[in-house]
């Protein structure tokens, strides 16, 4: 027995679906703070410092002391003499010199996410049915 053909014709209305589309942007999401701080650090150096004194000493006259020519009169009034005395002091002196580097990199990472997205599937109207009639049995296809 052959199949017999049945075609029952109602409107056309296509099938109407969502496309989805995915894509990516790049958007600032942390921002990284580097900060410097000074560290105060004491350091005592000992260090020798020289220094002048004077001392006076009472002796007997030599002669180049006694002779004519070096000869003064004696002093009548108060006479002040004033004689420098020197002396060290600490200078302390501070320059800047790389003792260490940081190196500051950024590196790319890969994250692999899974997004949901709903789609939508619909259409409006009656569907274009055919029943077709076989030896096997009965089977409706909708367009």
């Amino acid at each position: 027995m052959k199949g017999i053909r049945i075609e029952i014709r109602i409107n056309r209305v296509p099938l109407i679906e969502e496309k989805i589309n995915v894509s990516k942007r790049k958007v600032p999401y942390k921002e990284a703070a580097l900060i410097k701080e000074p560290v105060t650090e004491i350091k005592t150096m000992k260090v020798t410092l020289t220094y002048e004194e004077l001392i006076a000493e009472r002796r007997p006259p030599t002669e180049a002391t006694t002779s004519r020519k070096g000869l003064r009169a004696p002093v009548t009034s108060k006479e002040e003499i004033k004689i420098p005395l020197k002396k060290e002091e600490v200078i302390v002196k501070k320059e800047p010199f790389v003792k260490k580097e940081v190196a500051i990199k950024k590196r790319r990472m890969d994250e692999r996410k899974t997004k949901y997205a709903e789609k939508r599937i619909y259409s409006r109207g009656n569907y274009t049915c055919m029943l077709l009639l076989r030896d096997f049995g009965t089977q409706v296809f909708c367009l």
